[in-house]
């Protein structure tokens, strides 16, 4: 019963933001900000946070969300692929953040309803951590 509820206040909060969504003009989701920091208490891991315009809700790792923060295990050595997708009321937008000991990385953006054939792969600059 309680996972039946949740599922039920998932999809009215959906509902709830499709409605602030809908007078809008322009309702395509769109990147505003994303940044990291080191976590105070902690150096192994960063705190990534992200804010849309017009986003419904966040998929992160395969975890269906609402939070526009997430906390992440920095990689000792190597690289760490996170994948976030922004579900907004009549597109979705796929990044891969690439996680590197000493800074994070936007390697691109997909646009899931284009077809294979031409979908565009956009590159972004390097996400400086605020300080």
């Amino acid at each position: 019963m309680p996972v039946l509820l949740e599922k039920f206040k998932f999809r009215a909060r959906i509902v709830k933001r499709a409605f602030t969504v809908l007078p809008k003009r322009n309702k395509a989701v769109r990147l505003v900000d994303v940044n990291y920091l080191k976590d105070h208490n902690s150096n192994s891991t960063l705190i990534l946070r992200y804010n849309f315009e017009n986003a419904l809700w966040y998929e992160f790792n395969n975890k269906k969300t609402f939070a526009d923060r997430q906390v992440i295990c920095r990689p000792e050595e190597g690289e760490t692929i996170v994948n976030l997708s922004v579900y907004g009321l009549f597109n979705k937008n796929d990044y891969t953040i690439v996680l590197q000991p000493d800074k994070v990385q936007i390697s691109g953006i997909c646009k899931s309803l284009l077809p294979k054939e031409r979908q565009q792969l956009y590159k972004h600059s390097e996400i400086k951590p605020r300080v």
